[in-house]
């Protein structure tokens, strides 16, 4: 073996050796740092702000990522609460914060502390969802929860005050499964699909319909052929 043959398999040696110990250190970092399971950017009555859910914690920040607040999800009396919350306003004037509790199934509403930037106790509303629900955002024109029944293809309203739920809305009209669900302020409803690139475009109405806009197939989606689309967001 040539002197310059000896060099590349040294270094061939020295770099399988740091590869596996940057795995290995890698996978211990992982296993020691729990992930961030859900982020949401909000409009708060003081202002822009950042929500992240943490070691089964609610974490409040600002855009400059200066931390307001963190509050046990256990001291909200939630058992199970999912990864994506809601915050805005609903009819009664009020601030608050929603999330889909798979404890028992029900959307619970937490009033909020303004001043201290971090949500109360939280209190469920109406019955039971089905199953299929897994998405929901606050419609801005109409003021009302929508949620979407990925296994019934249905998109309903429910009062995020009083937990009544309305008649269904709209039909299934996107492509497979939906996943996430989000809606801008001029009253545009997202809904992406999980099995195909595709986000489905409604439009909320001030009589409360909710009127079909079009479907987008994602570009890059589509010349790359890239996997389901998990979530979809907005900036402001």
């Amino acid at each position: 073996m040539s002197r310059y043959e000896r060099i590349n398999a040294a270094l061939v040696l020295l770099a399988l050796v740091l590869g596996a110990l940057a795995y290995g250190f890698g996978s211990e970092l992982g296993r020691q740092i729990p992930p961030i399971e859900g982020l949401r950017a909000f409009q708060s009555p003081r202002g822009e702000r950042i929500a992240l859910l943490h070691r089964q914690r609610l974490l409040i920040a600002d855009p400059a990522g200066q931390l307001l607040s963190a509050t046990d999800l256990a001291s909200l009396g939630l058992r199970s609460p999912r990864a994506e919350w809601v915050y805005g306003t609903g009819p009664a004037g009020r601030f608050s914060a929603w999330v889909i509790d798979r404890g028992d199934d029900r959307i619970h509403r937490c009033t909020w502390d303004v001043r201290r930037e971090r949500p109360l106790a939280c209190s469920p509303l109406g019955a039971r969802l089905d199953e299929g629900v897994e998405s929901m955002t606050l419609d801005p024109v109409g003021r009302r929860l929508l949620v979407v029944d990925s296994r019934r293809g249905l998109l309903s309203a429910i009062d995020p005050d009083s937990g009544q739920l309305a008649p269904v809305v709209a039909p299934a009209q996107w492509p497979g499964a939906a996943g996430r669900m989000e809606a801008t302020a001029d009253g545009r409803i997202y809904v992406a699909s999980k099995d195909r690139p595709v986000v489905t475009v409604y439009q909320s109405e001030v009589d409360g319909r909710l009127r079909w806009v079009e479907r987008r197939a994602l570009g890059e989606g589509r010349a790359y052929g890239m996997g389901h689309v998990a979530s979809t967001s907005f900036g402001a």
